[in-house]
């Protein structure tokens, strides 16, 4: 992860052409590039300078890729206004979510990345153990594919990405037999090392565990795949993807092929989200989760934020990263939605990053377990089936909010109104009749329990003792389907009718 993104000793391009000496076309930002010598690169290195080497165009083609895809969002129609639809406002599983993330075991995730690192103590992408330790990766994906999916409507498959060096990217791809939506969303990690610490050294700079840098987050994507894989109630709409990437270290260049070979394919991303790093904390502070901001997406993040408040109830603090920090860039510039996490405030990162150091016994294994609440919540939040859970609309003052639940535990969630609604007229049969009427902080619930197609909706007064009274504004199935915000009076215009004397409800 992040800045030493190459090294002269182990330049992962050798493009250069004759005319510039054997120097190397470096991009600096997005719009300033120099021809730099091997010595000139390791400097900015050594100096947490963030760079690409741009010197055989790739990342000039991804960025012209990137500009495409912007322009295709704000035209085309179907798929790629997929991509640009707004993410969920509220936390809406969390009965599913909560409960596969109550098997989450730090023993599993000690266990895993123990057999990772110490089978290979150096993954450099062009060395030989760095084409073995993807290898493994494939390998556990594919035994997981074939021995723990609960769920027989949803294919597990595995391929590889090759690349003209030794390391290939790894690729699990989890799809409902029934698609309803075909933008995938992505959680990713890199699963090659490096040791830039002692690359004058020939013998020390091929140590190089990564159990942090990226170990722990390759762990961390590989058991939030078997953790979901074993729960049945995980019912996914779009396909997900679990992506190990290739040298990431040396210039992203795994990421940059993958998501480079996805926008030329116009493919259909609805979210992206990178797990670099995930096991340290700095002794003496406070854990938390750090939202990197620049080269991410702004709802993307909101969303992520929301999931971290609710799932994992760590404070989440706000980062720049600069260009080039981790795979996400890659989607990014290439004009797709990406988020980046990362384990600490920069100032409390790993000081161990890119060492013999970065070992084990550095790792804190229940910051890796919260890392892995997180990507659990953002698969089943971002894919799960609505009609397995309550779909409910709860309106507060001049607003809808709109989302599903798998659960009824609501009342403690909503605000008292201040007054009850007022009697306007009364029946033919005498009985008191009420029109709905809101005042500024009026309340309502609908549930809809899809498996029964019924309808069941319920009044909250400021004591919440009405409840037979069913005084409910319901939204049309539009509502429910588009998760927006609406007045009242847009609400009013699809209301239904609500027979409050036999307390039934009739859509108009």
């Amino acid at each position: 992860m992040k800045f030493a993104l190459l090294s002269a000793a182990t330049a992962a391009v050798a493009f250069a052409s004759s005319e510039h000496d054997g120097k190397r076309l470096i991009r600096l930002s997005a719009d300033h590039s120099e021809w730099m010598t091997n010595a000139q690169v390791e400097d900015l290195a050594l100096r947490d300078i963030g760079f690409l080497d741009d010197t055989d165009g790739d990342w000039t083609r991804a960025l012209e890729l990137g500009v495409v895809r912007q322009a295709q969002k704000s035209t085309l129609q179907g798929r790629a206004l997929q991509e640009t639809s707004p993410y969920p406002i509220v936390a809406t599983y969390p009965k599913l979510v909560r409960g596969v993330t109550a098997k989450i075991q730090t023993a599993d995730l000690k266990r895993t990345l123990e057999s990772f690192v110490n089978k290979f103590t150096n993954r450099l992408y062009n060395s030989t153990e760095g084409a073995q330790s993807c290898g493994w990766i494939y390998g556990q994906v594919a035994e997981l594919a074939s021995t723990v999916v609960a769920n027989t409507n949803v294919k597990v498959t595995v391929r590889q990405f090759a690349h003209p060096w030794g390391q290939y990217s790894v690729i699990a791809r989890v799809e409902p037999t029934t698609i309803v939506k075909d933008d995938i969303i992505i959680l990713s990690a890199h699963q090659d090392s490096i040791n830039s610490r002692d690359r004058r050294d020939i013998v020390k700079r091929k140590i190089a565990p990564g159990a942090d840098d990226d170990g722990s987050g390759t762990v961390t994507i590989l058991e939030t795949l078997k953790y979901l894989l074993v729960t049945p109630e995980w019912t996914p709409i779009r396909p997900v993807e679990f992506h190990w990437y290739a040298a990431e270290e040396v210039g992203k260049l795994g990421s940059l092929a993958v998501a480079a070979e996805y926008a030329k394919a116009n493919t259909a991303v609805y979210a992206q989200m990178q797990q670099d790093m995930t096991g340290y904390v700095r002794p003496g502070t406070t854990p938390v989760v750090n939202m990197i901001s620049d080269f991410t997406n702004k709802n993307l993040n909101t969303f992520l934020e929301t999931l971290i408040a609710t799932y994992v109830g760590l404070p989440v603090t706000h980062s720049v990263c600069k260009y080039g920090c981790s795979d996400h860039f890659s989607w990014n510039v290439s004009g797709y939605p990406s988020s980046y996490p990362f384990e600490t405030k920069l100032k409390d990162m790993n000081p161990n990053m890119h060492s013999q150091n970065d070992t084990i016994d550095t790792i804190n294994f229940n910051h890796m377990a919260d890392f892995t609440k997180l990507s659990i919540a953002y698969v089943v939040e971002l894919t799960q089936d609505g009609a397995t859970g309550d779909w409910y609309i709860v309106t507060n003052g001049y607003t809808v909010t709109i989302g599903s639940s798998n659960s009824y535990v609501l009342d403690s969630n909503l605000p008292a109104l201040t007054k009850t609604p007022k009697r306007t007229r009364r029946s033919p049969s005498g009985a008191a009749k009420r029109t709905p009427l809101w005042d500024d902080n009026g309340v309502a619930a609908l549930f809809r329990l899809r498996y029964k197609s019924q309808l069941s909706a319920r009044f909250y007064s400021k004591n919440n003792a009405d409840k037979k009274t069913a005084y409910v504004m319901l939204a049309a199935e539009l509502s429910v389907a588009t998760e927006k915000e609406y007045s009242v009076a847009q609400v009013q215009d699809k209301v239904c009718r609500v027979d409050d004397y036999h307390n039934s409800v009739h859509w108009l």
